[in-house]
């Protein structure tokens, strides 16, 4: 007994720790209480939180209590032994009652029956009229006036010439109707009624049966969460209940699986299938793979087969499984559990079956039996594993002797000994195992067979029909013999028909379309030579029946008609142009392109005629060698007509092409534009352009100068007064002019027009440029914006131009490319110069000396001193050595200080030599970007780290630096 009581105790201490507050804590102060008085049996009390109040008419006494309070349930409203009849009633529910709880009620009063429902502290009776209530109704209901649950409303009373009755409860009638009896008291209450527990039990059980390891941690606690925050007992409503039931199975409903495997078993002598708890999907079994392991020893096995539900897959070899025990792990995805085992055993006969009833007479009777292994499948091997023996149960003096034939069939080769009616018992035991036992009676018996029909050609695989020079073609059949078992037809080598196989005679209406017939393994087979309708006749010589079978051998598809698809063909190319096409035959299948790849169309013994109409010339070619397009070659522009007519079958296919006009320039384009100002005296500029068709596509210089017979002009329009000294002309060679300046200041303009090779020639299209002859730049100077920068800081550069003899060149607004370098960086930012004066940007790099800053603008040089005293920002962690330091994004060593806790966080295997706690934290002094230990002159050293090791240090204040090991 003292061991149970401590038991008890500890599961009450351990439960009220797990059972948190529950979500009805606020009318159920102690969850875990109501939780064990549930295990333990105890009852709910019958007194309710939920009071009631009613008031009452009484005959010669008036509204009652007199002093206008009301009378608490359940004590009595009204009198006993006076008799005095209760007029009227007031009922209402106690200021303790839930919300969206109403007490609703109705009176039968004489001379006027009843009165129909009211609620909650409404009258119902009459006051003044001295009539009498006879019977009363009342019922709880919700805010929809639905019965409410968790409740329930008592009642009795005292009735003339009855006394007190017994308790009615919601909505049953207390009193009489009908009987002239007056109700003379009243008495109320509200009881709690018992929840129904059922499916809340069975939402734990549910719960309580789940494996923790089979589910995410998430989704796990989560349930956890549920069970703890809905305890309830039947002590709650029904409403309660219902909503910790709900909250518990949602919390069931959202558990995540994690995916694992379950098992592993022999399914065959070949095949373990290996088993998971969720179905994996097709993109997963895309991933996966398996490894399998006999002992210590690798199994190759062949491509995993996947059950249609993703549940389970099939690890098959060709030969089998040789006895032990199997592991099989699975990669390539995550899984909870990925690796199963399983004990092989080697594969053992376990059934043997007889099949054949009945035997004929004759020197070739054969017994069939199966056998099955373990799995239930048949085996097949070549092993007289079997003895066997036979006894005519008929006449023991008429033997037969058996041989066993390859582990599927019994040859009774001295059945001759037999007569028709005896009854043989064979028996097979299996010398391996002699608890294997087959025994059947068989009885000799005349066998024929009683039926044959022929079935229907199967045509080759990959093929819609049967066509001319299939060769030899399966015919499906249907044979049986007398006693109902299949037949099936002996073995025979290719053979002309007509030709008898067993008791069946084939025949051929047309030897020229089928000739032969032959037997395979049972399979009949005739041999297809040409195209026609031809019919075989299979005649029983048993049965005297026919069977026929009416075959249509078609001819070999050929390409019959095409549909062409379109082409944008150009008058004068020449090039040999593609128009799709696509071929069907004559059947109306569309052919595939390989088929009709390299189609001849040309030649007089083509099977195509080919014609061209329209007003010039079109070049039909052949089909090309992918068998998707025609090839022809256009010459001159117009619109034509392609016939194709199949010379065998008269199909027509027309395609309508269309042969545009023949390319001619239509554009001349700026590809590179020249500078608007040229230095004087021998300066140059250049401008390319390129020239397009009217189809938008661009043109060689050949095209447009040589084949076109097009020129481009070049006129330079000044105002009485040559700036331009020259320019060069365009042609076959080079689509780029260039322009030169003369010694005179002034603005020319340089017009290059596309002209076409009419005569007289006309202009196409040209583009036009200003130039201004300017005074040629000869130096810069360069200033810096400020005289000290920190690392990282923008530089501002200032350029000015000059001319002559270091005379400011105030009207230059010229603008280029400037290579600016610091000694480490080189930089080329885009300036244009504003009266003279242009302004650009670097960043300051490396802290330490002066750094010239090295500018070059159009071939002319300038440098500036610029001075970087200080690092700038810290941005990385880095190593000195092993020492732990800040630099900035130029490698400077950064201009940090920071005292206070620093979190580090490694990869790796790299290690912090200095005192760090379990989370990694260690108070540090970080002074001008070295990172110290406390007493801030011992470095923080990391070691042992490998290449790609990633270091984290987060610091208090927020700031957090990386360090990737080099």
């Amino acid at each position: 007994m003292k061991k149970i009581t401590v038991s008890i105790l500890s599961v009450l201490m351990m439960l009220s720790m797990v059972f948190s507050t529950s979500v009805f804590a606020a009318e159920k102060t102690n969850p875990v209480a109501d939780f064990f008085a549930g295990i333990f049996g105890a009852q709910t009390s019958d007194v309710s939180d939920v009071g009631v109040e009613y008031r009452g008419h009484v005959q010669n006494k008036g509204d009652f209590p007199l002093d206008g309070t009301w009378i608490q349930g359940p004590e009595r409203l009204g009198t006993v032994g006076e008799g005095l009849r209760l007029e009227a009633s007031w009922i209402k529910l106690a200021d303790t009652a839930p919300a969206g709880l109403h007490i609703k009620y109705q009176v039968h009063v004489q001379n006027k029956g009843w009165m129909g429902f009211v609620e909650d502290g409404t009258m119902a009776g009459t006051k003044g009229e001295g009539l009498r209530i006879e019977a009363i109704q009342i019922s709880l209901v919700d805010d929809e006036g639905n019965i409410a649950t968790g409740y329930s409303v008592e009642y009795r009373g005292h009735v003339q010439n009855i006394g007190d009755t017994e308790w009615y409860a919601d909505g049953a009638q207390l009193g009489t109707t009908g009987s002239g009896l007056r109700l003379e008291a009243l008495e109320i209450k509200i009881v709690q009624t018992k929840a129904d527990m059922t499916a809340y039990e069975a939402a734990v059980a549910a719960a309580a049966a789940l494996t923790e390891t089979d589910y995410t941690a998430e989704s796990w606690a989560a349930l956890q969460t549920a069970l703890t925050d809905n305890v309830v007992t039947d002590a709650n409503t029904q409403a309660e209940v219902d909503a910790a039931t709900a909250a518990i199975n949602a919390a069931i409903e959202a558990l995540t699986m994690v995916t694992s495997m379950t098992g592993v078993e022999a399914t065959s002598a070949t095949t373990l299938t290996v088993s998971f708890n969720t179905a994996i999907s097709a993109a997963d079994q895309a991933l996966i793979t398996f490894d399998v392991q006999r002992g210590s020893t690798t199994t190759t096995m062949l491509a995993p087969v996947w059950a249609a539900d993703g549940m389970s897959v099939e690890l098959s070899r060709v030969s089998n499984l040789l006895a032990g025990t199997y592991t099989v792990t699975a990669a390539g995805i995550d899984l909870g559990t990925d690796s199963a085992t399983t004990v092989v055993e080697a594969q053992t006969v376990t059934t043997v079956n007889i099949i054949t009833a009945n035997v004929a007479a004759d020197a070739a009777a054969q017994v069939n039996y199966m056998v099955y292994d373990q799995y239930g499948d048949e085996m097949t091997r070549n092993s007289n594993a079997f003895t066997w023996s036979v006894v005519n149960t008929t006449a023991s003096t008429r033997t037969v002797a058996a041989t066993d034939g390859a582990f599927t069939y019994l040859t009774l080769n001295t059945i001759a000994n037999a007569q028709l009616g005896d009854v043989l018992r064979v028996t097979g035991v299996l010398d391996a195992d002699t608890t294997i036992v087959a025994t059947k009676d068989i009885t000799v018996s005349n066998i024929f067979v009683a039926s044959f029909g022929l079935g229907e050609v199967v045509v080759p695989e990959g093929s819609d029909r049967l066509t001319e020079g299939a060769g030899m073609v399966e015919l499906t059949y249907a044979a049986a013999d007398n006693f109902g078992n299949e037949v099936t037809l002996p073995a025979l080598g290719s053979a002309a028909m007509p030709q008898t196989i067993g008791a069946i005679q084939f025949i051929t209406s047309d030897a020229t379309i089928i000739n032969n017939v032959q037997v395979v393994d049972g399979v009949l087979s005739v041999n297809v030579v040409n195209d026609g309708t031809v019919v075989i006749t299979a005649i029983n010589g048993d049965a005297g029946t026919v069977s026929t079978l009416p075959i249509t051998v078609y001819a070999t598809p050929a390409a019959n008609t095409a549909t062409f698809g379109d082409s944008e063909i150009i008058a004068g190319d020449n090039t040999t142009f593609e128009l799709p096409v696509v071929f069907a035959d004559q059947y109306g299948t569309e052919m595939a392109a390989s088929s009709v790849a390299n189609l001849d169309l040309t030649t007089p013994g083509s099977l195509f005629n080919v014609s061209v109409s329209g007003a010039g010339t079109l070049t039909v070619g052949n089909v090309d060698a992918t068998g998707e397009n025609i090839t022809f070659t256009a010459a001159t522009e117009g619109t034509y007509t392609l016939t194709l007519v199949n010379k065998l079958t008269g199909a027509v296919s027309t395609a309508t092409v269309e042969v545009l006009e023949e390319r001619l320039p239509s554009e001349l384009q700026v590809v590179t534009a020249p500078s608007a100002s040229i230095p004087s005296s021998g300066a140059t500029t250049t401008v390319t352009f390129k020239v397009v068709d009217q189809y938008g596509d661009d043109m060689t210089g050949a095209e447009v100068f040589t084949t076109a017979g097009y020129t481009v002009d070049i006129a330079v329009t000044s105002g009485g007064t040559n700036y331009i000294a020259s320019t060069t002309a365009l042609s076959a060679a080079t689509f780029t002019s260039t322009i030169t300046s003369a010694a005179t200041l002034g603005t020319d303009t340089v017009t290059y027009t596309l002209m076409d090779a009419a005569t007289p020639a006309a202009a196409v299209d040209s583009q036009a440029f200003n130039f201004t002859i300017v005074d040629p730049l000869t130096s810069i100077a360069v200033t810096t914006n400020a005289s000290e920068y920190t690392s990282g800081d923008t530089i501002g550069l200032t350029i000015n131009a000059y001319k002559g003899a270091s005379v400011a060149y105030t009207t230059y607004n010229g603008s280029g490319v400037a290579t600016i370098s610091d000694g480490t960086d080189t930089y080329l930012r885009n300036v244009t110069f504003v009266n003279g004066v242009a302004t650009t940007t670097v960043p300051a790099g490396i802290a330490g000396a002066a750094i010239v800053q090295d500018v070059t603008y159009s071939g002319l040089n300038d440098t500036a001193t610029a001075v970087i005293v200080n690092a700038g920002a810290a941005s990385q962690l880095a190593l000195s050595t092993n020492d732990l330091i800040l630099l900035d994004a130029y490698g400077n060593t950064a201009d940090y200080d920071f005292t206070g806790i620093a979190n580090f966080v490694t990869d790796g295997a790299g290690t912090i030599l200095a005192p760090i706690d379990s989370e990694g934290n260690k108070e540090v002094v970080i002074t001008d970007g070295v990172v110290y230990q406390t007493d801030g002159t011992t470095p923080v050293t990391f070691t042992g780290a490998s290449a790609d090791d990633v270091l984290t240090m987060t610091l208090a204040n927020g700031d957090v630096f990386t360090l990737t090991v080099q």
